[in-house]
C-alpha cells in the first residue's frame, strides 16, 4: 500500500488527515520485525521520497535493512542505497543525524567501502545519444562529457550526460564574421559541473484527450527533484 501511495506521487504532509499518517506509520513499526529484505527495501524508499516527517524515529527500518544489507539481492541493494541518498538530502539536520540513525551511517559507511557500485539496469536511448553529440558539439573540450554519470550512495543514481568544469568551455562562430572558420569560445562558470536529463516519450503520462496533455511521471519527477537537491 505504501509503496502504491508513493507511485502515485503523493508526499507524507499530503495525505488527507494526521491520524492517517499515524496509523500508517504506527503499521510499519508494528510490521517491521515481519518484513522481509523487499518489504524493508519498498518501505525506507518510499517513506523517504515522501519526504516522511523527519522527527518520526526510522531506526526501527535502518536497523533492520542493516541486517539484511549483506544478503539481498542487487534490486534491493540499490533501492536501500538510493533511501539512504534520500535520506543524506533530506532527512537529516545537525541535531538528529547521529543521534537517531547509526545504522543508516552504518549502512552507508559500508557501501562506501565497497568500491563497487550497486547494480542497476540503464537503457541509454537513441534520443539520449544524439542529445549527447549535440552537447558535446557545444563544447571547446568534450573528451571529459559523461554519458550515464553515477552519483549518490553506491554510485546508484545515473545522470544522463554530465558535463564537468573542466569542460565548460562554449564554443562558437562570431555572427558578424559568419565566412569566417574562425571560432570565438567563452567560459561559463560552474563549480559542481551541469547535470542533464533527457526525457523521452517513455517519461511522461498521458493526463488529457489532447496528445500535447502529457506531465512527467512520478518516477522521472522524483529524480528531478533529488539531482536538483543535490546540486
Amino acid at each position: 500500500t505504501l509503496l502504491a501511495i508513493n507511485q502515485m506521487g503523493v508526499q507524507w504532509h499530503t495525505l488527507p488527515t494526521n491520524r492517517l499518517r499515524t496509523d500508517l506509520f504506527d503499521a510499519i513499526q508494528r510490521n517491521v520485525t515481519q518484513f522481509n529484505p523487499q518489504d524493508i527495501a519498498n518501505t525506507l524508499l518510499a517513506i523517504n521520497q515522501m519526504a516522511i516527517d523527519k522527527y518520526l524515529n526510522q531506526e526501527r527500518l535502518w536497523s533492520k535493512a542493516k541486517s539484511y544489507l549483506d544478503g539481498v539481492n542487487d534490486m534491493d541493494r540499490h533501492q536501500v542505497a538510493v533511501a539512504s541518498t534520500w535520506w543524506l538530502e533530506f532527512g537529516t539536520s545537525d541535531s538528529n543525524e547521529q543521534l537517531l540513525y547509526p545504522n543508516i551511517r552504518s549502512i552507508i559507511n559500508t557501501f562506501r567501502a565497497n568500491t563497487s557500485p550497486v547494480h542497476q539496469v540503464i537503457t541509454e536511448s537513441q534520443l539520449q545519444r544524439n542529445v549527447l553529440k549535440c552537447v558535446q558539439n557545444l563544447f571547446v573540450d568534450s573528451t571529459s562529457i559523461e554519458s550515464e554519470y553515477k552519483v549518490g550512495v553506491a554510485d546508484c543514481i545515473s545522470v544522463d550526460i554530465y558535463i564537468p568544469p573542466s569542460s565548460l568551455v562554449v564554443g562558437f562562430q562570431d555572427d558578424n564574421d559568419l565566412n569566417s572558420n574562425s571560432n570565438t569560445s567563452e567560459i561559463v562558470t560552474s563549480e559542481k559541473g551541469i547535470m542533464v536529463e533527457v526525457n523521452g516519450p517513455s517519461h511522461y503520462i498521458q493526463v488529457g484527450p489532447v496528445r500535447s496533455d502529457k506531465v512527467l511521471n512520478v518516477a522521472t519527477l522524483r529524480k528531478q527533484q533529488l539531482l536538483e537537491k543535490m546540486g
